[in-house]
């Protein structure tokens, strides 16, 4: 990434001058990234039972019932 796409991602982001100075460049893409899917319209949220689920395949053997 130049230093001119870097100075319009944060631009377009909204960030001060000081912010830029200190944010990573890994910090930008992802911030960017995740500006443009806040116009996504999603059809379903997550619910509690899926949360249990993924935690379960992490550590099936916490999981108790």
């Amino acid at each position: 990434m130049t230093t001119a796409l870097l100075s319009l991602c944060c631009i377009m982001l909204g960030m001060s001058l000081k912010d830029h100075e200190e944010i990573t460049i890994g910090r930008v893409n992802n911030l960017f990234n995740e500006s443009s899917r806040d116009s996504i319209e999603w059809n379903e949220e997550a619910r509690q039972f899926d949360f249990d689920r993924l935690e379960y395949k992490k550590h099936p053997t916490v999981m108790t019932g």
